[in-house]
């Protein structure tokens, strides 16, 4: 059952989502996005983002980028 929701923005595909700390409430999300300067159908960045899980919303705390290359 869904608890919180948060918007990754448009065409981004999620790698894994990892809840396994709910007494901490937080959820580690590793997802594909986009450089600003980026087409909507080029990926190149790698991010890990942790949020906190406040319902009915996610609230991002960090996140760290990697380079990503298909």
């Amino acid at each position: 059952m869904p608890a919180a929701a948060a918007s990754l923005g448009d065409r981004t595909p999620v790698v894994s989502i990892d809840a396994s700390s709910p007494a901490a409430r937080q959820v580690t999300v590793v997802y594909l996005a986009r450089g600003d300067a980026e087409p909507t159908a080029v990926v190149t960045i790698r991010r890990t983002a942790v949020y906190r899980v406040m319902e009915p919303a996610m609230t991002e705390l960090r996140h760290t980028d990697a380079p990503y290359t298909p």
